[in-house]
């Protein structure tokens, strides 16, 4: 069992801490601070999950901004352009789960 809060980073730089990496899934969770970023790049799994756990970030996802925020959820399939920003002075905490785990392709 792991439990989220006890992950031990840096939080003065964005933070991405692997949770879980069997075939069936990647979990990582993410840690972002006013100002940081996921760069844009292209959802690499045929479905990745995104939960947020802390704050409020701009997910955009084919070009669109949608705002999450703490308890919402949002589905992306392979290969969808995504970018996330935390704007708030609220930290940004988020996970990310992909299934299958594109490390064993």
């Amino acid at each position: 069992m792991i439990t989220i809060e006890t992950l031990d980073f840096n939080t003065a730089e964005k933070a991405r801490k692997g949770v879980f990496n069997q075939p069936q899934a990647l979990i990582n969770y993410l840690h972002l601070k006013r100002g940081q970023e996921v760069p844009r790049h292209q959802a690499n799994a045929d479905m990745v999950y995104l939960i947020v756990l802390q704050g409020e970030g701009i997910f955009n996802f084919d070009e669109k901004d949608h705002v999450l925020k703490h308890g919402q959820l949002a589905a992306v399939t392979r290969g969808t352009p995504m970018h996330i920003t935390n704007q708030r002075p609220e930290d940004l905490s988020f996970i990310v789960v992909k299934t299958p785990n594109p490390e064993n392709k």
